[in-house]
């Protein structure tokens, strides 16, 4: 663990579930907007845009699984949280490079 305190466990969970969730609505949020007004893309495509990307997220949480695994195994159970900050920081500078907003 990285804190052995109950509180900021608990406090972290917390805050988790409340950043997942705006995750989720701030993308779908964002989808929509790019769909219909920058790229004023066909409506009828927004059905299978978000079923891409549906099975993609199925995909990576797989693949996630596959990889946190062996690094758990090798590295204890707080290495898969460790290697995704880096993947975290990695996204990050990809948006601050490539995205126009």
């Amino acid at each position: 663990k990285h804190f052995n305190n109950f509180w900021w466990l608990l406090a972290g969970r917390i805050l988790g579930g409340i950043s997942t969730s705006i995750l989720m609505s701030a993308f779908e949020a964002w989808m929509v907007s790019e769909h219909t007004q920058r790229h004023a893309f066909p409506e009828k495509w927004m059905n299978s845009t978000f079923s891409l990307q549906t099975f993609g997220s199925g995909i990576v949480a797989i693949l996630a699984g596959l990889i946190a695994s062996p690094l758990a195994a090798e590295f204890g159970p707080v290495a898969p949280f460790d290697a995704s900050l880096a993947l975290l920081m990695a996204g990050g500078a990809l948006v601050l490079l490539w995205w126009p907003e």
